[in-house]
């Protein structure tokens, strides 16, 4: 199903004009209903009284109840802020005019409030001095429009069904924080699978290599594990639990403004999702949604989202391509926990991940072979690789260690019996 979605606050109804409500123009009936107090010949003022517009009075008066010339000024946006509709079609106050007019108007000093839907204070009127006139909207801050977001009860931030930490294997898990920033929020402690996270919730993943921000573009190599150094694991056993440490924080909310990095082939490697208010372009619809709070363009929905729904993301280690002719030596046996030994598209020997695997040499055991996280020297960039280690067995060595990591080119000469 494709549809055009945009991120952001919805605007309130009657918000285009805003830009006008300073002093919105009220000639030629360009109002529904204004609330007249005249002034008589001696100063005084007579009670306060509606006089159309475009739409007829309410016969219900008590609308502008307490109205005098008084008090009409700040009653004027009291009363378009209240829940009175007027005319036929039942249109709501969006903007509203106090003005007191000079003596050499009609009617002379008379102070009046005008009342205008959204559709009207389409354009400015001559003048609008403070000490004789007020002018504004409701759904307005200024002359821009006031940005709300819709109640949480539209929220469909929700998770796949079977959602938990899965430490098994290459599953990113996710840490989150409430909106106010402050209080962290377990996504694995109840069944969001039917029920949503609370609105504004944010999740973030460790870092993964797969996922750069910026994407990778197409002048830039494709991260992959090419390191050739044998550098050892934490340590010196296959992983048990699988489980990454936790990212240090969510990012900060989707931005628009352009992001720095410490030099162009630098990215940022955590994913970032936040259960955040997303108005269809074709509907004007809105409700709360799992979306990236990463740059434009950097979604990876496929990896994040089922249909909506949040899952653990995976991050695997590239394919370790195995030497063919190593492969087809008499008496070398891998054997693996997860799939066995493939082949890829140039037909040779691969090990994928998640897998733990061993190898024997006429049945005796050399190694085992298995991905973990890559560890990287202080000035290299931490990109969240995942790269394959071995660890010998029985005190056996490989150059003299007896665990480290292993590249393609590595496994060539490591992955053999004779």
């Amino acid at each position: 199903m494709l549809f055009s979605l945009v991120v952001v606050g919805v605007k309130s109804q009657g918000t285009n004009n805003c830009e006008n409500s300073y002093n919105c123009d009220v000639s030629d009936d360009k109002f529904m209903v204004k609330v007249t107090c005249a002034r008589n010949d001696d100063g005084t003022f007579e009670d306060c009284s509606c006089e159309e517009g475009g739409q007829s009075c309410p016969q219900d008066g008590s609308w502008y109840d307490g109205v005098n010339a008084t008090n009409i000024e700040t009653k004027c946006e009291e009363i378009c802020k209240g829940e009175t509709k007027f005319g036929d079609d039942s249109k709501q106050c969006a903007f509203y005019k106090y003005v007191q007019n000079n003596q050499f108007q009609d009617p002379p000093n008379a102070k009046m409030c005008y009342i205008m839907n959204e559709d009207q204070c389409a354009s400015t009127g001559s003048t609008c001095q403070p000490s004789h006139c007020n002018s504004g909207g409701v759904n307005c801050n200024g002359v821009d429009p006031v940005t709300t977001t819709p109640a949480p009860d539209a929220t469909l931030c929700t998770v796949v069904d079977g959602f938990k930490y899965d430490p098994s294997g290459d599953n990113l898990h996710w840490q989150c924080v409430k909106a106010d920033g402050t209080s962290k929020f377990d996504i694995y402690a109840g069944d969001y699978s039917t029920s949503s996270v609370p609105a504004g919730t944010v999740c973030s993943t460790h870092r993964c290599y797969l996922y750069p921000d910026p994407p990778i573009s197409d002048t830039e190599t494709t991260p992959k594990p090419t390191a050739t150094s044998a550098a050892p694991p934490t340590s010196g056993a296959p992983p048990t639990s699988g489980a990454p440490p936790t990212s240090p924080g969510p990012r900060s909310v989707k931005s628009n403004a352009p992001r720095s990095y410490e030099s162009e082939d630098r990215h940022n490697y955590f994913l970032s999702y936040g259960c955040l208010p997303v108005a269809d372009e074709n509907s004007g619809i809105t409700t709360w949604q799992w979306v990236s709070t990463r740059g434009e363009g950097v979604e990876y929905e496929d990896a994040v989202l089922v249909e909506g729904k949040l899952k653990e993301p995976i991050c695997s280690a590239s394919p370790l391509v195995l030497d063919k002719n190593n492969y087809n030596q008499e008496g070398l046996m891998i054997t693996c926990t997860d799939s066995q030994v493939t082949f890829n598209e140039d037909g040779n020997p691969q090990i994928i991940a998640p897998n733990v695997c061993i190898m024997t040499c006429d049945f005796f055991p050399v190694l085992t072979i298995f991905p973990d996280w890559k560890v990287y020297a202080d000035e290299e960039e931490n990109k969240g690789e995942k790269v394959w280690f071995f660890n010998m067995e029985d005190g056996l060595t490989y150059g003299g260690e007896t665990e480290g990591e292993i590249t393609n080119e590595v496994a060539k000469n490591l992955i053999s019996c004779w």
